[in-house]
C-alpha cells in the first residue's frame, strides 16, 4: 500500500483515537479493529479491481466520519474507564470468580455423580457476574443496559426461590442400623421452581454473550465458562471414579466373607477393605453393612454406602 494511502487511513485513525476521549488502553483496542475493519474493506475492493487509493476512499467513507464513528463507539464502551478502576474491576471479577468457585466447590461436594443441570446451574451463575465486572469486553450497547436486565434477573430468581420453599431436616441416631437416606445417585428433579430459575439465568448468560460485539471476545466468555464447570466437575468426576472402583472391590472382599461365614463380621480386617479410607460398620444381625468414605478434595464431606439396596448419601 502506498505512503499516501498509509498516511489517509493513519489521520483517520489518529482523528478517530482523539475523538473517543478515553484513556489509551481502553481506546487502543477499538482504533485496532476499526483499523483492520478498514483494511479489509480495502483488501477486499482491491481484489475485485478497483485502484488502491479509490478503495481506501471508498472504505473511510463507507465508516463514516471518524468524529461521528468516535460518538457511536463511546456508547458501547463500559464506563469507569480510568486505568486504576479499571485494575480495580479486575481484581474485583476475579475475587468473586474465587469465591463463587469455592461456593460450588462446597455445594458439589454435598452430591455424587455428573448432573447436567447441575454443570449448566454452575457456569450460569458464574458467568454473568465475572462478564459485566470484566472491563476490557466491548459490548453492542451501553454497559447499563446489560446491568438493569442483569440485576432484574437475579432478583426475580432469588424472589422465585424463596416463595413457598419450606426446608427442614430429620436424623435418626441407631448405632445397630444402617442409615435409611436415600440414594443419591438418582436424579433428584429441582422442581418448576429450579429449572424457573436454571431456564431465566441460562437466558440471561445467553443474552449477555450475544451483547458482546467481538465475536473473539465471546468464544473466550464461552470457554470461561467451560473451564469454570471443568474445574469443579473434573476433580470430583476423577474422586468418585477412584471411589467407586474401590467400592467395588470391597464389595466382593466382603461377600466372600459373607459366604463363608453366613452372615457380615462385625469388624473385618484391613485387607479385606480396598483402602484403609473405609470406615465398615455394620448391624447387630450381620445382614447389612455401611462404609463411609471421607472425600478427599473435601474432608468435611464423606460418601456413605448401604449395602441394604446399594443406598449412597452425602455426609458432611
Amino acid at each position: 500500500m502506498s505512503k499516501l494511502i498509509s498516511e489517509q487511513l493513519l489521520q483517520y485513525l489518529e482523528t478517530l483515537e482523539r475523538s473517543l476521549r478515553m484513556p489509551p488502553e481502553q481506546a487502543r483496542p477499538v482504533v485496532d479493529e476499526v483499523r483492520d475493519d478498514l483494511l479489509t474493506h480495502v483488501q477486499r475492493r482491491v481484489e475485485r479491481g478497483q485502484d488502491e487509493s479509490q478503495a481506501v476512499a471508498a472504505a473511510i467513507e463507507e465508516m463514516g466520519p471518524p468524529e461521528q464513528l468516535a460518538a457511536e463507539l463511546r456508547v458501547t464502551m463500559p464506563p469507569m474507564g480510568h486505568a486504576s478502576v479499571r485494575v480495580l474491576r479486575r481484581a474485583a471479577a476475579i475475587f468473586l470468580t474465587m469465591f463463587l468457585l469455592w461456593v460450588g466447590w462446597h455445594v458439589r461436594a454435598m452430591d455424587f455423580g455428573f448432573s447436567l443441570p447441575r454443570a449448566v446451574a454452575y457456569g450460569v451463575l458464574l458467568t454473568p457476574i465475572a462478564l459485566l465486572i470484566w472491563p476490557d469486553l466491548i459490548w453492542r450497547k451501553n454497559w447499563m443496559f446489560t446491568v438493569v436486565p442483569t440485576v432484574v434477573i437475579f432478583f426475580l430468581s432469588v424472589l422465585v426461590m424463596s416463595v413457598g420453599q419450606t426446608t427442614y431436616t430429620v436424623m435418626e441416631i441407631d448405632p445397630q442400623a444402617a442409615p435409611v437416606i436415600p440414594d443419591v445417585r438418582k436424579p433428584s428433579g429441582g422442581g418448576i421452581v429450579g429449572y424457573s430459575v436454571l431456564g431465566m439465568l441460562l437466558a440471561l448468560t445467553v443474552y449477555l454473550f450475544s451483547q458482546i460485539q467481538r465475536r473473539r471476545q465471546r468464544w473466550l466468555a464461552f470457554g470461561f465458562s467451560l473451564l469454570l464447570v471443568a474445574a469443579i466437575e473434573g476433580p470430583y468426576a476423577v474422586e468418585e471414579y477412584r471411589y467407586s472402583q474401590q467400592l467395588r472391590q470391597t464389595q466382593a472382599s466382603l461377600q466372600t466373607l459373607k459366604d463363608e461365614r453366613g452372615s457380615y463380621p462385625a469388624e473385618v480386617p484391613l485387607e479385606f477393605l480396598a483402602t484403609p479410607a473405609f470406615h465398615y460398620n455394620s448391624q447387630a444381625d450381620g445382614t447389612v453393612y455401611s462404609l463411609f468414605w471421607d472425600r478427599p478434595l473435601s474432608p468435611g464431606y464423606a460418601i456413605g454406602y448401604s449395602s441394604q439396596d446399594n443406598r449412597m448419601w452425602i455426609n458432611d
